[in-house]
């Protein structure tokens, strides 16, 4: 273990190590198999603690940076060099932005709002409101399509933090639905607190928190002057590459058939 959080794997050529980010495992060719079992433990002691791993690989012209964060995969490719300092900036992003929303964490702003009584003010951050002022003007855009109060549904479906087995009652369904909606939230006028207007109210972020950790993670990129990147987080994808003779990044889309892949 070097440093915080970090797991160093010597062994295969372009395979540099892994960092704390649910992800496992590397095949050393040069440890011996008293250092091989001090490393597994100390991998094993990491992944109950609930940490995950990326790996970092490199090319002639391209470093590969992949793990898993806010319960899916990630990648990011970038020009040589600044793997550490990359990797810390994008990893932070998607940090801040679970902390903030996720619903898998009692301790999210998002989660507070939940478990809130009707007309309590839960205080959130600006980069909340920002997710959330994004949310209400796709919401207009699409008829009410897109609605982040939509928690309690997801839940009754078994996609969220509590477990679930089996198909909802269709009247349940019906009567959940008929709560939905974005005036069942009020956002105060200095847009830092935030409160729910109906018991049992429940929002769910997770259909644009991502693509806003995305776009954080890019930002944050962008202030290192990094101006070739490709990040990519469960599908949301934000890319970037300048410079002279430089081809475009290509970004292939998965044919949506089931019986080929």
């Amino acid at each position: 273990v070097v440093g915080t959080g970090h797991v160093l794997v010597f062994g295969r050529e372009n395979y540099h190590g892994f960092r704390c980010t649910n992800m496992l495992l590397a095949q050393s060719h040069a440890v011996s198999r008293r250092h091989a079992l001090r490393g597994l433990v100390a991998v094993a002691a990491a992944a109950s603690a609930g940490w995950a791993f990326h790996r970092v690989a490199s090319s002639t012209s391209v470093v590969r940076v992949h793990g898993h964060s806010m319960g899916t995969r990630y990648s990011v490719q970038f020009s040589q060099g600044r793997v550490e300092e990359v990797t810390r900036a994008v990893e932070s992003a998607f940090v801040e932005v679970d902390v903030a929303m996720s619903t898998f964490r009692d301790d999210s702003q998002v989660s507070r709002l939940n478990a809130a009584a009707v007309g309590e003010l839960v205080s959130i951050s600006p980069l909340t409101r920002r997710v959330l002022g994004a949310a209400e003007i796709v919401n207009q855009a699409t008829g009410g399509a897109f609605d982040v109060t939509v928690g309690a549904l997801v839940d009754a479906w078994g996609f969220g933090p509590s477990p679930r087995h089996g198909v909802p009652a269709s009247g349940d369904v019906d009567a959940l639905l008929r709560e939905l909606g974005h005036s069942q939230v009020e956002l105060e006028a200095d847009g830092g607190q935030i409160s729910k207007r109906r018991k049992g109210v429940r929002v769910d972020l997770s259909g644009i928190a991502k693509g806003m950790a995305v776009d954080l993670a890019a930002d944050r990129l962008d202030a290192l002057g990094m101006v070739d990147y490709l990040i990519e987080l469960g599908g949301e994808i934000r890319a970037r590459r300048e410079g002279a003779g430089e081809l475009p990044w290509r970004i292939g889309v998965e044919a949506p058939r089931a019986d080929w892949r």
